[in-house]
């Protein structure tokens, strides 16, 4: 089954209509419909809008072919309009096809028309089998635009006088393009691929902090001296590191740190009367339990 999709197309000096054909179970995929036809739009096309177009226009379409549209059943035997007509490449691979008798309320079976028009119109499908080797079969997975690449061309070179000598020494324009990365879109990328139940779950090449130290007691003396001196033993050796000295609930300020995600804690707890503080890997959650001596060779190890 072969069906047929017009489109107004829109270029800068006039618009016409064009016919699009694709296999029925296929749809029309706009972006490669305007590479077809070079048009800046397409608009959809009905009868309305073609008298419309007539009436502003005479020479966009001719009258008698505004008629034919009316009730018709399109397809591309016996087409009496003067549409442009581009055909999906799948399409060239049938031999006839049941399509549209271009008379209301018929279908005809039929081959294609010797001077059909191949292009690829066809919107990719998940399945869709691979078109150089035949036997792969296309996947399809959400991903985030993390930036753009554009062609400029040479509107920008040749306001600019950039120009070199091509081989025939002759002055020509630079083809131009650029390129840039969405920065605000980072932390939603970021966000999708490293996170758990309990909030993000950050790397430490990218993360704010490298480790955050959290006092269990603020109000206890040795927890928030020990803690204070570790930190800023680490900021003098390099270390990106964080003081959570709040005074808040020690649950609360654990929930912040599985939340924000920085890659690894320190806890300063009552477990330092004996000599131990607790190293926790934001990503597995895993604890071990360090010599609080050692704390400082440790983290520098991180």
């Amino acid at each position: 089954i072969a069906k047929a999709v017009i489109k107004l197309a829109v270029h800068d000096d006039a618009k016409k209509a064009i016919c699009f054909f694709v296999r029925g179970d296929d749809e029309l995929e706009l972006t490669k419909a305007l590479n077809a036809c070079g048009a800046l739009e397409l608009i959809d096309f009905d009868q309305d809008l073609a008298q419309d177009l007539s009436a502003q226009d005479p020479k966009a379409q001719d009258p008698s072919a505004q008629q034919d549209l009316k009730d018709l059943t399109l397809g591309f035997v016996g087409f009496n309009t003067k549409l442009q007509c581009y055909f999906d490449d799948v399409l060239n691979d049938g031999n006839a096809y049941l399509t549209g008798a271009n008379e209301q309320d018929y279908h005809i079976i039929s081959t294609l028309p010797k001077d059909a028009h191949f292009v690829d119109l066809a919107l990719a499908r998940e399945n869709d089998l691979c078109a150089k080797c035949e036997s792969g079969r296309l996947q399809i997975e959400r991903g985030i635009e993390a930036g753009h690449i554009f062609k400029l061309g040479n509107a920008y070179s040749q306001k600019l006088n950039a120009t070199f000598l091509d081989a025939n020494a002759k002055s020509t324009p630079f083809e131009m393009g650029c390129y840039g990365i969405g920065i605000s879109r980072l932390l939603g990328i970021v966000a999708e691929q490293f996170h758990d139940e309990l909030g993000l779950t950050l790397p430490k090449n990218i993360a704010p902090f490298t480790l955050v130290i959290i006092v269990q007691n603020i109000k206890d003396s040795a927890q928030f001296d020990f803690a204070n001196e570790l930190y800023q033993a680490l900021k003098q050796s390099g270390v990106e590191v964080l003081l959570d000295d709040r005074n808040d609930r020690f649950g609360f300020k654990m929930k912040d740190y599985e939340l924000i995600g920085i890659t690894y804690a320190l806890i300063v707890g009552k477990s330092l009367s004996d000599g131990v503080v607790e190293l926790v890997h934001r990503q597995t959650l895993k604890r071990e339990k360090i010599d609080a001596k050692k704390a400082r060779e440790r983290c520098l190890q991180l």
